[in-house]
């Protein structure tokens, strides 16, 4: 009998157009930018039983989580409230100026250092690019200059009036952008945002599960990747290691460190002057690397 062969998969394979992500924590380090900011707090207010950063981001996160349920009220409302309920729980007094200064420190958090590289791999392969995430015009205008990647919509929970996980947001986000659900790919590190309202919506997804921890829920993606490589691989780029000199080795390489939960393969690299995405008809076409302003992306409120 002969061998079962798994065949390799690409955006081509899987007919995908738009790769869409959940942007803090998958594309912008929130974990160590909040942990960072609440841990100063904490030695700010000279908390006498001090705990590791990520402890408190982890419980401010679950605080936050919680008012998102509610019904829809600006991100900047939320943020204070949430860090106001964690003060009281640390036994710290809460300033109405904490809550504005983790507003600006969340527009200053930048990327991974994978999420350029790879996001600009993905796009020139074809795929267009769009964010969906859980913030408000203002935070987000200056989280896409840090990105500084070609985007071609953002959706953000003010536009589609509700936060993830809640449904709302994901069926603004394909009255948006055009395509049927079956040619998106929702890549998220937010696993209870993202990946089950995604699947419902009948989206492919991938959980970026950077720290290899199990999964939160009953859900099965259909990639799971330790980084955004493993999107620019998917979508036929050369990888992070396109740049190395021959005999180096990097703690990047998607043969390592990018694991799915379906078949994943680069494709043979097409040769062109320009990089390529995908037209409405399925046929590849020259694409411009430049990306959409912020004003066109952002609407002025």
């Amino acid at each position: 009998m002969a061998a079962l062969t798994l065949l390799p998969m690409s955006i081509i394979d899987l007919d995908l157009r738009v790769a869409t992500f959940d942007c803090y924590g998958t594309l912008v380090d929130w974990e160590g930018g909040a942990a960072g900011f609440l841990y100063q707090l904490a030695l700010e207010h000279g908390d006498a039983s001090l705990v590791p950063g990520r402890d408190l981001r982890d419980r401010w996160e679950a605080i936050q989580f919680d008012l998102l349920a509610g019904p829809w009220r600006p991100y900047r409302e939320i943020l204070a409230e949430s860090l106001a309920t964690l003060c009281a729980e640390r036994g710290w007094p809460y300033r109405a100026h904490d809550g504005e200064a983790l507003l600006r420190s969340m527009r200053s958090w930048g990327p991974f250092p994978d999420t350029r590289p790879a996001l600009l791999q993905a796009h020139a392969a074809g795929l267009r690019l769009a964010i969906v995430s859980n913030t408000d015009n203002d935070i987000m205008a200056h989280t896409l200059r840090q990105l500084d990647l070609p985007f071609e919509a953002v959706i953000t929970a003010q536009d589609a009036g509700a936060y993830k996980p809640a449904d709302a947001v994901f069926e603004h986000a394909l009255g948006r952008l055009g395509e049927p659900p079956e040619r998106i790919i929702h890549v998220a590190f937010g696993f209870k945002y993202d990946i089950g309202p995604a699947q419902r919506h009948g989206l492919r997804t991938a959980w970026v599960n950077r720290h290899v921890e199990a999964a939160p829920g009953i859900e099965r993606p259909d990639f799971e990747w330790r980084d955004l490589w493993g999107l620019a691989v998917l979508a036929g780029g050369p990888g992070p290691l396109a740049d190395q000199s021959p005999g180096t080795r990097s703690d990047t390489d998607p043969a390592m460190s990018t694991t799915s939960t379906s078949p994943v393969a680069s494709r043979p690299k097409e040769t062109t002057d320009a990089p390529v995405s995908m037209s409405g008809s399925g046929a590849r076409r020259p694409a411009s690397t430049a990306p959409a302003s912020i004003d066109q992306i952002i609407p002025e409120q």
